[in-house]
């Protein structure tokens, strides 16, 4: 056996640079040539650097054997380049039993290969090769290629015009495959990291490092992602993938379908059960410069939670990023959608566990980052939050809305209807519910809404407990703003305080609540009536007038007012709570009343007997003692019924009672119905045998510790007689 090693048998290895692989090959073929007719059996050839299209091979020994027919080549490279992997292979070892050395092409279709890859470690491949002498282009079908425990195909073809590539993946993990489309520069979400398994069939094609088309079709199975922010994320979710993107850097054109029935997904807020309710989704559209995302048309088939189609645009970089969007919304299905998109914004309130049914239907829109037009069908929708604060039943009808063109909202609240713009009357009904615990008859309203601009447009009448409200204006504007504003103007028909009292779950009280309320307006933040409001309770009238509320809304709101009292029956009133039974009617005012965060800051209160009263006047022993703790009289009143003969009577007759109090930083200076000797003054005045009276002698009292007594009497069991 002969050896040539370099180009001459007798000199040391000679190192050929080549800019082509061209070039190597008709040095092979010389070498081939020679050798057979100098009978060589084998050939050692060292090249510093190869150079194709698309890719370079550095530190190349290429050893030939040559048989009869074809030649047996083992190469090994350093290091191999491939420009569309952007990574680098080392220790690359390529065995072709036969190498087809033909006028147009070199081939290898049954070679061995042996690499180090970065992104998957070692590999033993079989490869099919094939390059092209005439137009320097590179032909290769692998198989055996291990990603884990995953198997991956690949074939593709360098030109001069670029590459294309074909694959197909089984069981591959997510994560390897993430790792290498980074690698091709494929567009990815920033800060994403998943796992799970992939079955794809991938086509594509480019230049160089650039994608400029691809094709997918496959599944994904037990898919588990979250990105950084933690706004995205799945568990075990599986769906199927039907894909394709072209274009550039600058922009992509995309196609996709999918479709999932197992696992679950979340994106802030929403979180979805796809094995409940599984989805398919359809969209085409582009992606431009990393950042504008195009919708042209997509469609969304959520199993029995929603059904909708539109297009739009979204500007990933800005915080609020959709800026164009029209929906048809075929049908938002209840219980499905509260449960899959409400409920996971209602987590932290009230109506986290509501029951629902009915459906929605319409269309949406949006321009420029702005609504611009709401069209809904409610259909036969039902809601219950399981406590009364919010149950509406069948609630049926058409909202309109549409967006303020000019943006202006500052109109005044007794603005006719003709200063809005023009829009669909919209029109909603139901057949009963309740509203934080009120019980709510069936009713039908008939309004617009346009901008942050809200209209009733014809009376309404709304069945409430044993009576109703007669709504004849109901007007709100800026909605949603600091400057919200409204005006009201309605009747309250008469309703039982017992109903009331029963609804709140207060002590229960005797009468009924009624009357007209003109121009219940909220304007710069604060509440007033332009009317007074009477009511009919415990056998008399309660009248408020002046009301006023600051910073309703806000977290310290302030309330003022001046309520009268007239003539009410003491009797119900002190049987509704646990202070003593007192007979005889009861008039007075609280003038000047002030509330901070409803706690009393400030007031002028008079309680006194009527003296035109001819009703029976009675008060037991437990009203006697709890009046005199009010006025520092309480050891006295205790000596006196707990000794002597008033100890066997339970009740006493008394002429006239009464106290007054006004209340200035925290404390509450006394007075009581007539004076007493030594400066006291009297809280009851007693009548006739037995005869009791109750004289307070503190003029200055602590007001949280007086209100501190009253709470205790109303709720203890009072003095215990011995």
């Amino acid at each position: 056996m002969t050896s040539v090693s370099g180009l001459q048998q007798s000199q040391r290895p000679t190192r050929v640079r080549a800019r082509n692989l061209a070039a190597i090959v008709a040095v092979v073929g010389g070498v081939v040539l020679t050798t057979a007719v100098r009978a060589v059996d084998d050939v050692t050839l060292h090249i510093e650097r190869i150079d194709g299209d698309g890719w370079s091979a550095s530190d190349v020994v290429v050893d030939l054997g040559l048989p009869e027919n074809n030649a047996l080549v083992r190469a090994r490279v350093g290091k191999l380049n491939v420009t569309a992997f952007s990574q680098t292979l080392t220790d690359v070892q390529i065995e072709c039993p036969s190498l087809d050395l033909s006028g147009d092409v070199i081939a290898c279709p049954k070679a061995r290969v042996l690499a180090d890859w970065p992104a998957l470690g070692k590999q033993s491949l079989d490869a099919n090769l094939k390059y092209g002498r005439a137009d320097g282009s590179l032909d290769v079908a692998i198989q055996g290629l291990r990603v884990d425990d995953g198997r991956v195909a690949l074939q593709g073809a360098l030109r001069d015009a670029g590459w294309n590539a074909k694959a197909h993946l089984q069981q591959v993990p997510i994560e390897r495959l993430m790792k290498l489309a980074a690698d091709l520069k494929a567009p990815l979400p920033a800060g994403l990291a998943a796992t799970g398994l992939i079955d794809l069939d991938i086509s594509a094609r480019g230049k160089q490092t650039n994608l400029s088309e691809a094709k997918v079709t496959g599944s994904v199975h037990e898919l588990t992602a979250n990105n950084e922010e933690g706004s995205l994320a799945s568990d075990k979710l599986s769906l199927q993938v039907e894909a394709s993107v072209r274009g550039s850097a600058q922009q992509w054109t995309f196609d996709v379908a999918v479709k999932s029935s197992q696992g679950q997904a979340f994106a802030q807020p929403i979180f979805v059960d796809l094995s409940a309710h599984a989805m398919s989704l359809q969209a085409q559209g582009k992606l431009s410069e990393g950042k504008s995302l195009t919708f042209d048309r997509f469609a969304l088939d959520h199993a029995d939670v929603a059904q909708a189609s539109g297009s739009g645009r979204l500007e990933l970089d800005l915080e609020q990023p959709v800026r164009d969007l029209n929906v048809e919304l075929t049908a938002l299905q209840f219980p499905g959608a509260y449960e899959s998109y409400l409920q996971p914004l209602l987590l932290d309130t009230s109506f986290k566990s509501m029951q629902t049914a009915g459906s929605i239907g319409g269309k949406l829109s949006m321009t420029d980052g702005e609504p611009r037009r709401i069209d809904l069908r409610f259909n036969d929708l039902t809601v219950d939050d399981g406590a009364g604060n919010l149950n509406l039943s069948t609630l049926s009808g058409d909202w309109h809305w549409l967006g303020e063109e000019s943006g202006d909202d500052s109109e005044e609240d007794e603005a006719p209807a003709s200063r809005t713009l023009q829009v669909a009357q919209s029109q909603l009904k139901w057949q009963g519910g309740a509203l934080l615990g009120l019980d709510l008859g069936a009713s039908e309203l008939n309004f617009t809404t346009q901008g942050r601009q809200f209209r009733l447009t014809q009376p309404a009448r709304i069945p409430l407990l044993d009576g109703s409200i007669d709504l004849e204006t109901f007007r709100v504007r800026n909605a949603g703003l600091p400057s919200v504003a409204f005006l009201v103007d309605a009747t309250l028909q008469p309703i039982s305080v017992q109903k009331l009292c029963n609804a709140f779950g207060w002590p229960e009280f005797g009468g009924s609540v009624g009357g007209a309320i003109s121009k219940l307006r909220m304007r710069e933040g604060i509440i007033t009536l332009g009317t007074t409001l009477h009511a009919q309770v415990f056998n008399g009238e309660v009248t408020i007038s002046d009301l006023r509320l600051e910073q309703p809304f806000g977290q310290w709101p302030r309330f003022y007012s001046s309520i009268a009292l007239n003539n009410l029956d003491l009797e119900p009133m002190t049987s509704a709570f646990s202070f003593g039974r007192i007979t005889g009617r009861l008039s007075g005012a609280i003038n000047g009343l002030q509330l901070f965060n409803w706690t009393p800051v400030a007031f002028d209160a008079q309680l006194y007997t009527p003296r035109n009263d001819r009703s029976r006047h009675r008060i037991s022993q437990r009203a006697v003692e709890n009046i005199g703790s009010m006025g520092g009289g309480s050891a006295g009143v205790t000596a006196a019924l707990s000794s002597g003969f008033l100890r066997f009577f339970e009740d006493f007759n008394y002429d006239r009672l009464g106290i007054s109090c006004r209340l200035h930083n925290e404390v509450c200076v006394m007075d009581g119905v007539a004076p007493a000797p030594n400066g006291n003054y009297y809280l009851v005045k007693g009548r006739g045998l037995p005869r009791i009276d109750v004289i307070g002698s503190s003029r200055r009292v602590d007001w949280p510790r007086l209100v501190e007594q009253l709470l205790a009497a109303t709720q203890s069991g009072g003095p215990v007689m011995q």
